[in-house]
């Protein structure tokens, strides 16, 4: 009996051994299919990471801000200030020149955008502040976008932000 316990623990895990190995080589190959079709027109994530992003042109990167219509008229960021955003999911964050920020968004395929319950740091920054205060108003305004290789382009009533991704 006693040769017998010893046996089948040493057969079962040499199952096991030989299991996992297999086991391995075909989640590999699912995860790798699953990450070409996730991806809209047939592209083919290269990072692996971008994957499970909706709009993979938009989400996951580091957007800023390298113009703003405001009024009518266009303007630099104040002062070389870094303005940023991003897109992961539903979820949109960055700075608006001085305060974080946080909030919800949503991407529609047919060029469509919307962000709601922006919610931001309270702090004051000298001299950036009528800037950051139109950032939020056009944000919160956009309702359409742009998007190529290197520029996101936000617009509505309220003005319009082009971002930069440095990037890609």
């Amino acid at each position: 009996m006693k040769y017998f316990m010893i046996v089948l623990f040493l057969a079962a895990g040499l199952f096991a051994c030989k299991n996992d190995g297999q086991d391995t080589a075909s989640e590999a190959g699912a995860d790798s299919l699953a990450t070409a079709q996730a991806q809209p027109s047939g592209q083919v994530s290269q990072g692996g990471n971008r994957s499970n992003f909706k709009f993979p042109d938009i989400e996951g990167l580091a957007w800023k801000l390298s113009e703003y219509e405001y009024q009518g008229e266009e303007y630099p960021p104040f002062d070389n200030s870094l303005l940023t955003l991003r897109i992961e999911g539903d979820k949109a964050s960055g700075n608006g020149g001085c305060n974080d920020f946080q909030g919800s968004v949503s991407l529609k395929e047919n060029g469509s955008v919307s962000f709601s319950n922006i919610t931001k740091t309270e702090m004051r920054c000298a001299n950036r502040m009528t800037q950051e205060v139109r950032f939020f108003e056009i944000l919160e305004s956009v309702n359409a976008y742009e998007v190529n290789m290197v520029f996101l382009k936000l617009s509505g009533p309220k003005g319009k932000l082009t971002f930069r991704n440095d990037n890609k």
